[in-house]
């Protein structure tokens, strides 16, 4: 069950598995195979926030190798809408389960300004997000982007958590976008086509992770539930609903 407040330090890590980013994206084309333009429709919003969340972690890959996450849909609070976890290597030679909070927002063109930090201040800066938030911006209208200029505004606010804007070029090809983040440190626009990404991003997936004092990461095959691999719930989508109005996998 959900709860509606959120404490990273108390999540549950190996309650429900975890896939990789080209997971995400093959199960969001399968189900844009079935549904067709339905798929831009509020009961697919879950879905497309994973989808974003994939695209955004493949390019934060793009802008550093160390960047290697599996994610999985938050399913127990409100908020965060997904959760990314990587592996870190300490100090000490144990291995180290990173996990982030990843909060997915859309600036498109009902917001009455051009201004992508006074959008962000309405919607997320103002919440007490903490240093292992990751907050993605996909932009879908055109307008003008200055990574610099959005880089001042925000060093003048001095957000604790990571902001990554990440959009699609006019005209461009499908399957490319380009990202950058402009805080904490500000890393300049990267293109990138997805399909290419995830040729070299080779992760086991699904899996579950368990603690334990492991110096190697070892991976062991276990025998999938039918929940890990039934695609709505891997999305967290209200599967009866959209059966009933759109029809079945």
């Amino acid at each position: 069950m959900k709860t509606s407040s959120f404490d990273i330090t108390s999540y549950d890590q190996s309650r429900d598995p975890w896939y990789s980013p080209k997971e995400i994206l093959d199960d969001f084309e399968l189900l844009r195979s079935v549904y067709g333009e339905n798929i831009y429709k509020s009961e697919f919003k879950r879905a497309h926030e994973m989808f974003t969340a994939a695209v955004a972690l493949l390019g934060t890959y793009e802008l550093s190798s160390e960047n290697v996450y599996w994610l999985q849909r938050n399913r127990q609070s409100d908020s965060p809408d997904v959760m990314a976890a990587q592996l870190i290597n300490r100090v000490d030679n144990l291995i180290q389960l990173g996990v982030n909070q990843m909060e997915i927002t859309e600036f498109e063109s009902h917001f009455p300004s051009d201004d992508i930090v006074e959008f962000l201040t309405k919607v997320k800066l103002s919440k007490s997000y903490d240093s292992r938030t990751i907050i993605v911006c996909l932009i879908n209208r055109e307008v003008p982007i200055n990574p610099g200029q959005i880089r001042d505004q925000l060093v003048k606010i001095h957000p604790k958590f990571t902001i990554f804007i990440m959009g699609r070029l006019l005209e461009g090809e499908i399957g490319v976008f380009t990202i950058f983040s402009p805080y904490p440190r500000l890393t300049y626009p990267l293109q990138y086509n997805v399909n290419d990404v995830v040729k070299k991003y080779n992760l086991p997936s699904p899996l579950r992770l368990s603690r334990g004092m492991a110096k190697k990461v070892s991976f062991e095959k276990i025998q999938l539930e039918s929940q890990d691999v039934n695609i709505y719930n891997i999305f967290g989508l209200d599967e009866k609903k959209i059966k009933a109005k759109y029809g079945k996998i």
